[in-house]
């Protein structure tokens, strides 16, 4: 059905069958969101009037205050009828590629390190986004996730590339990850995310924990093939050694050895680490290696929620800019 929606600055858009929240993207609207998954809150609007399907009735970001006051998230819900809403747009949150989808195979997987693996699917040659976006998997009857973009836009690929967590009894990630399920049929839906090269004119840091690696690689290798002269510390940590790439592994990776490119291995928990390793988390190497000097960079970091609020705690705590920080929260 194709409802209208409303909103309270003038704006009507017509709903394309999805979320309003990437109907609003895909009409050129700056409607504020991070996460496109019901963590965040940040896409909360209030329903002034009309139906919608909620496709997530516990999201973590809805409380009951926000149930009283009829405030919704705009990733998950879809229009059942016309709509008026109140939110704040905001130009800042205006698309740079918009928005599409398009239904695709799985093209390759393959294992990289500690349980992450390299998932390809295939695109039409026209596909855009920037470097550290993320896209929307969809399995049909199974669920939908986003993941990071682990390539660069581009690149000559025909493909996009994530690197995935195999969590086990993870509904998506353990199909995403099964090497049989080669040719299996699935959704994307993207670009979607601000936490992107682009944004950066300092030199960089990356901080990169567990399946967090794929948005600060892209950046990596975009950087590497642009070296326009910058810096850039990439950080890499993990529980035990076992689960992070080597020197060697990661500039295979991101396509060459860039001596603009400092890549430090940083483990948490294991008694015995090489000498060639920093000891910690990566907000305690960052701290250890880089606080006199944090000012000058532009901070990128991708990780399990406690790594990412350890980081922006740490930040906060010391004044760095926010505007220098840039992240995508994932739940």
């Amino acid at each position: 059905m194709m409802a209208k929606i409303r909103f309270s600055s003038g704006e009507i858009i017509e709903s394309d069958g999805d979320t309003i929240l990437n109907t609003a993207l895909r009409a050129g609207l700056g409607f504020p969101y991070e996460c496109n998954s019901g963590s965040c809150g940040v896409c909360k609007f209030v329903l002034e009037n009309g139906d919608v399907e909620s496709l997530y009735p516990d999201a973590p970001a809805i409380s009951r205050r926000d149930l009283k006051k009829n405030r919704k998230l705009a990733c998950q819900c879809k229009p059942k009828s016309d709509l008026n809403i109140s939110v704040n747009l905001n130009s800042e949150y205006c698309p740079g590629p918009i928005p599409v989808t398009f239904n695709t195979v799985l093209q390759r997987i393959e294992e990289i390190v500690g349980g992450i693996f390299s998932v390809r699917l295939e695109i039409p040659d026209d596909l855009e986004f920037l470097a550290g976006q993320y896209g929307l998997i969809t399995l049909p009857r199974v669920g939908r996730r986003a993941y990071s973009m682990a390539n660069y836009p581009g690149d000559g690929s025909n493909y996009i590339e994530f690197f995935i967590k195999r969590v086990p009894g993870g509904t998506l990630s353990e199909q995403l990850t099964d090497s049989k399920n080669i040719g299996l049929k699935v959704r994307f839906d993207g670009p979607f995310g601000f936490a992107h090269i682009e944004r950066s004119k300092r030199d960089i840091i990356c901080l990169a924990g567990g399946s967090g690696l794929a948005p600060m690689v892209s950046i990596a290798r975009f950087f590497n093939k642009k070296d326009d002269g910058r810096n850039m510390k990439f950080l890499f940590g993990a529980r035990t050694s076992d689960d992070l790439l080597t020197k060697t592994e990661f500039f295979d990776l991101i396509g060459k050895k860039n001596q603009r490119i400092e890549y430090l291995r940083c483990v948490s928990h294991q008694k015995h680490i090489s000498s060639t390793d920093e000891a910690g988390y990566l907000h305690e190497v960052l701290m250890e290696n880089y606080e006199s000097s944090l000012l000058n960079f532009d901070i990128f970091c991708a990780g399990p929620p406690p790594m990412v609020d350890a980081v922006a705690s740490y930040l906060s705590g010391i004044g760095f800019p926010l505007n220098q920080l840039f992240f995508d929260r994932f739940y």
